[in-house]
């Protein structure tokens, strides 16, 4: 037994043979060969310090400093129990183990060239009994000498003389794709091999040097051997070019580790239809092909214009179903691999050549700026004659009524026209066809129902070049709107697509409708109805225009609307009255010749007035004064009549009309000769009249009526239907008169 207490440096010029114990405590340096027989014990270092290449004894080693320039070769196994020193010099483990016991640390003074060769088939080994961190100081000597070590952070695990193990190989990994298509890699990788661990978890990190990169490093990814994915390799993601690292986290089993190709997106292409393709059906397929060179293509999504993506049938060969909406169309296509990683978007547009018109119930106006591909009429309202949605339509050329009237006098669609439909109950109506070459429609002087030629809303202003003296109106009969410069009412300053308007032109006009050649809609514009008013009134497609002056209307005290109303009480037409800085119009009613029932004025029937205080229901007899500057002056229905009030008087019965109309009799009706009045007491007796009014608006008979029970000779009248209004001081009231 020899020993070397603590302090004490012994110095091995030459060569030093341990057969027995050494008690070391000191320091032993050797510069020559150790020959290690025996035992080493103690806490004392064993350094090798030389100049030229030496031979490191295999056996155990309390302290091991490797100071030699020359460099070391492990001649066996070697076991460090507490501090590895790399002072100057590298060490070449070959086919032995350097194994580091769980207390072991190593200091690297980071001398050039300074680092464990594990590149044989001996490996670094650290042992382990509790977490802790531990760098490898593992690299390789060579012609390209490099360092490339690994440090392990270990986070968990249950130990049973733990241990990790680290080799590694200056070359590309026999498994790892370098073939064509998979150009960037490293040309190097690490064995990370563990014995007795179990629930383990750790992260790992990688050093290694730019002269191992292959291709791009942007490219490469660091990974772990893994015969389970899908190109042998799990990936960490993209390495870091800035140190040349990469690094793994919260791992729980041990492999291989190197830098790979990294997953590239997958790619696409639509196949069919081809870009800026025309349609006139609204579902359309699409197909399409798509590919990933790292062979783990996934899925691919389709998506029509700001709409959600949709999963389509199939991966390398796809298709998918879609719902276009008229207009232009963008539809988008990508495709997805294993690893959420997208293709570009690949977008074509398609053109659904088609429009969709929405139609209330009842009476209104319709066009369209396509040119149907079946101009027949029957063929173009097919969809709203089943279930006879369609009552009938009307234009200049001529009308059409489908089952079980059968009429069709206008054959065929023309799109430089609008049309008057009547409706059972709202549809929409597709018209599939093309744009029209010339959208600039002419207009004789006139009345016409023109159409919008454009894909959306047209300003009034742009679409004529002198409205006020080209148009004498231009009526809205969905929203009662309209453009009157003589009736001084401006509320329609916009057309909409799918609608027509009712006009009337003073000379000849062209409408300059802009060009819709792959038009694209945000949507099917339907405005809104006329807002419902406080009397019932039926919507006609026959109307007389009244333009109610502001002073007129603002002259009847309370009124929140003001209505007009037939012979026999019937509302045929209400304004709502407000502060506006314009007229009011007062759109008139006729009756409907395609019902049995009357539910409108009658050609020649006289107009009344009332108006109506919403906030006590009181209503009020108004006797309306009319203009001189326009074509109707008489207080007669007019269909397309025009007419102006400049102002009112009042008459507040204090009684609902129903009830007033109801006090006062006339019989009978129809009569030959004469006709008798009563008028019951309690109302004024003096300056009491009744006129008669024929279907001109003349009066032909005026007599009093100041007594209870009133004889009235009519031998005089002619036959016909008449309007007696009867007048008592502060109530006026119309009775409808049949002479015989």
């Amino acid at each position: 037994m020899v020993k070397i207490p603590d302090g004490v440096e012994v110095r091995v010029k030459y060569n030093f043979t341990l057969d027995g114990t050494l008690e070391l405590f000191g320091d032993l340096y050797i510069k020559g060969c150790f020959v290690y027989n025996g035992t080493i014990t103690g806490t004392g270092t064993v350094h090798y310090e030389s100049t030229t290449q030496q031979s490191v004894a295999g056996g155990n080693y309390p302290k091991l400093v490797l100071d030699n320039p020359g460099g070391l070769v492990l001649e066996e196994s070697v076991f460090v129990e507490t501090e590895l020193v790399l002072e100057v010099g590298g060490l070449i483990l070959g086919e032995h183990n350097l194994v580091l016991g769980p207390n072991a640390t190593v200091v690297e003074i980071k001398a050039p060239a300074t680092w464990v060769d594990a590149t044989g088939t001996g490996m670094v080994i650290k042992m382990f009994d509790k977490t802790g961190t531990f760098e490898f100081p593992v690299g390789n000597f060579g012609t390209t000498p490099v360092y490339s070590p690994v440090i392990v952070h270990l986070n968990q695990a249950t130990f049973n003389d733990g241990q990790i193990s680290v080799r590694l190989r200056p070359e590309v990994h026999p498994d790892n794709n370098t073939g064509a298509g998979f150009p960037n890699y490293l040309n190097r990788y690490w064995v990370v091999e563990g014995e007795g661990l179990s629930n383990v978890q750790y992260d790992i990190s990688f050093w290694y040097a730019e002269t191992d990169v292959a291709g791009n490093e942007d490219s490469i990814d660091g990974a772990k051997y893994d015969d389970e994915e899908v190109t042998n390799w799990l990936h960490f993601g993209k390495v870091n070019p800035e140190d040349h690292s990469f690094e793994a986290i919260e791992l729980t089993s041990f492999s291989v580790f190197t830098g790979v190709q990294g997953f590239r997106p997958p790619t696409l292409t639509i196949t069919s239809p081809a870009d800026k393709t025309k349609v006139y059906e609204y579902n359309l397929d699409i197909s399409g092909t798509a590919a990933d060179i790292d062979d783990d293509l996934a899925e691919v999504y389709v998506k029509l214009n700001d709409g959600s993506w949709q999963l389509a049938t199939g991966a390398a060969a796809w298709n998918k179903t879609i719902t276009l909406v008229p207009g232009m169309n963008t539809i988008y296509a990508k495709s997805k691999d294993d690893q959420a990683m997208e293709s570009a978007e690949k977008q074509i547009e398609v053109i659904l050549s088609a429009q969709e018109i929405s139609i209330p119930e009842g009476w209104s106006y319709i066009s369209s700026f396509l040119e149907p591909m079946d101009m027949k009429v029957d063929s173009v309202m097919k969809d709203l004659t089943d279930p006879y949605n369609l009552v009938i339509m009307m234009c200049k050329n001529g009308l059409y009524a489908p089952p079980p009237f059968n009429i069709n006098t206008m054959v065929n669609w023309n799109c430089e026209m609008g049309y008057k439909v009547k409706m059972t109950s709202p549809a929409d109506l597709l018209v599939t066809g093309d744009a029209l070459a010339d959208n600039d429609p002419t207009f004789g002087a006139g009345q016409h129902i023109i159409p919008v030629l454009s894909d959306g809303m047209v300003q009034l202003s742009d679409l004529f070049d002198t409205p006020q003296t080209d148009i004498i109106y231009l009526w809205d009969m969905t929203t009662n709107n309209v453009y009157w410069p003589a009736g001084g009412i401006y509320t329609l300053n916009q057309l909409n697509a799918g609608a027509g308007y009712l006009a009337y032109f003073s000379n000849e006009v062209t409408l300059d409708f802009s060009s819709y050649e792959g038009y694209v809609f945000d949507a099917v514009y339907m405005p809104p109805p006329y807002a419902k008013g406080p009397w019932t009134c039926k919507r006609t497609g026959n109307i007389h225009l009244i333009s109610v002056s502001m002073e007129a209307a603002h002259i009847v005290e309370n009124a929140d609307y003001i209505g007009a109303f037939d012979l026999i009480g019937n509302c045929i037409g209400y304004t709502p009255i407000d502060q506006r800085d314009q007229n009011y119009l007062l759109t008139v009613y006729g009756d409907d010749e395609f019902t049995a029932q009357q539910d409108g004025a009658i050609e020649g029937e006289l107009i009344t007035y009332r108006s109506i205080d919403l906030q006590n229901g009181e209503e009020t007899e108004l006797t309306a004064e009319y203009s001189n500057a326009f074509p109707n002056t008489n207080g007669l229905y007019a269909t397309n009549g025009l007419s102006g009030i400049v102002s009112f008087t009042e008459s507040a019965t204090g009684l609902s009309e129903g009830e007033f109309a109801g006090m006062i009799q006339l019989f009978p009706n129809p009569a030959r000769n004469e006709v008798y009045i009563v008028i019951p007491e309690g109302f004024p007796v003096s300056n009491r009249k009744a006129e008669f009014i024929d279907a001109t608006g003349s009066m032909v008979k005026a007599v009093s009526i100041e007594s209870v029970n009133n004889r009235i000779n009519i031998a005089d009248l002619n036959p016909g239907v008449y309007v007696i209004r009867i007048t008592i001081p502060g109530y006026v009231l119309f009775k409808k008169l049949v002479v015989q």
